[in-house]
């Protein structure tokens, strides 16, 4: 039997960044931004700045996790090829962090993703999905598997693995589902929206809720109700740097953000939800719980790398980060 505070279920990816490059903003219906990345087409373009990191829901979380002493498993899907060996080096830094969960693809490559960072550290992200696209729930050892909570990212639009994390809360109600679903899996929910009510914690950012909710992205406070009557436990909308809404089945909380200056967003939705489940797990505030998140998320923004820069608690000991704690607005009001 293994036993886990935390398994993580999701993608990890080789990820390569690009920043200091040549490029204009064009703007374009065409794109789901409305804003589309111009650069010079059948030529080639200088680039300032190159790193190659780990990345993907997955690794991004079950760092965090580790950070904070929880014991995490980590489930996803590597290749059998050089990205692999120096993702699971990334993962052996980590003492609490285990990959024995691990599943191999001899077929095809690990995922990667080549990410395009602006000078406003907006990116965008060339993704190949490789062997992450088949993330297989036979090789999940869900009856084998003891643990308090069952963290599920992005399952790759694979429809069984949610239903088997479904049936995993089913036969352990103390477990805690928390998610913060991918693309692929928000398709699934869209169409079945009475799933929503399986999940303890779920987060999704406001062109996500939209997107579910069928409700244009700027009726903000309509989607947020969609969405409280469509979940059982905690929901949460992130909105970038306006802050989030959160429900905690008893008050609606509305928060700002922590002023820190932006130098890759890559991974700051994985970087909140990893925070605010840590943070419930470890003291179940939700105060507490949403200052964690939103200030994991602001200390990963400040470095190139999704996970490179990932608070640790000794971080919250600084001078900032006391400071920040007690200054960062969170209003709360009843439903």
């Amino acid at each position: 039997m293994f036993r886990f505070d935390i398994v993580t279920i999701g993608s990890i990816t080789f990820d390569i960044f690009l920043k200091g490059f040549k490029y204009d903003i064009v703007k374009n219906k065409k794109f789901i931004s409305q804003k589309g990345l111009a650069l010079d087409y059948s030529s080639k373009t200088g680039v300032d700045q190159l790193e190659y990191h780990s990345g993907g829901g997955a690794l991004n979380t079950g760092v965090l996790f580790s950070n904070f002493g929880l014991k995490t498993a980590i489930i996803s899907r590597l290749g059998n090829d050089f990205a692999a060996q120096i993702i699971r080096e990334r993962i052996k830094e980590c003492q609490k962090l285990d990959f024995s969960l691990l599943q191999t693809d001899d077929r095809f490559s690990t995922a990667a993703s080549c990410i395009l960072v602006t000078g406003d550290g907006e990116k965008t992200i060339l993704s190949y999905k490789g062997c992450g696209a088949n993330l297989n729930e036979e090789e999940m050892p869900f009856s084998q598997i003891q643990t308090k909570v069952l963290y599920l990212g992005s399952a790759s639009g694979n429809k069984n693995i949610i239903q088997k994390s479904f049936d995993y809360k089913k036969k352990n109600p103390f477990t805690i589902l928390a998610s913060n679903p991918g693309n692929k899996d928000l398709e699934i929910l869209k169409k079945h929206p009475s799933w929503l009510k399986g999940y303890d914690i779920f987060i999704i950012n406001q062109n996500e809720a939209a997107y579910l909710s069928d409700i244009p992205y700027k009726k903000e406070k309509q989607i947020f109700q969609w969405l409280i009557w469509h979940t059982n436990g905690i929901c949460i909308i992130t909105q970038g740097p306006k802050g989030l809404m959160a429900y905690d089945r008893k008050n609606i909380y509305h928060t700002g953000v922590y002023d820190v200056k932006v130098i890759d967003s890559t991974g700051a939705g994985d970087a909140f939800s990893a925070g605010f489940t840590a943070g419930y797990i470890l003291k179940n505030d939700i105060i507490y719980s949403l200052k964690l998140g939103l200030a994991n998320a602001s200390q990963v923004i400040q470095k190139i790398g999704a996970n490179s820069n990932v608070l640790k608690p000794n971080d919250l000991n600084s001078q900032f980060w006391k400071k920040a704690f007690n200054q960062l607005k969170i209003t709360s009001e009843r439903l």
